[in-house]
């Protein structure tokens, strides 16, 4: 990075703009902001309005038909039916519990007996 007070220095022995000089800087300003400013329509291509409107519905879509899909129904237990564990869940599972310096506590449980075919619909 260069050094600011040399190149202050530098400036300082620039000489100013005659006036003419300033007149035409002020002239294509003035030009410049008179010109009309591009609008969102013209930046942009209809090709891309349409490809975003095309994922929108794509996702509208989507989103209706995962909520009208049911889900696999699940056996509800009866109140008088009282079902036995196989085994107490501190039999079979395996626990692994570590704590961050912040206090966040993580506890991961390892069923040995799990597969992935059992939660697959």
């Amino acid at each position: 990075m260069s050094e600011w007070r040399p190149v202050l220095r530098h400036v300082a022995d620039v000489t100013p703009l005659n006036a003419e000089e300033t007149e035409s800087i002020r002239t294509a300003m003035l030009a410049a902001a008179a010109e009309p400013s591009r609008t969102f329509a013209q930046e942009h291509s209809p090709a891309g309005a349409i490809i975003g409107g095309l994922l929108t519905v794509a996702v509208a879509v989507g989103v209706i038909a995962a909520r009208s899909v049911e889900g696999p129904a699940l056996p509800v237990p009866s109140p008088d039916a009282v079902a036995a564990p196989a085994a107490a869940p501190s039999d079979r599972l395996k626990h692994l519990q570590f704590a961050t310096p912040g206090g966040t506590r993580i506890i991961w449980q390892f069923d040995p007996q799990f597969s992935w075919e059992q939660t697959l619909p």
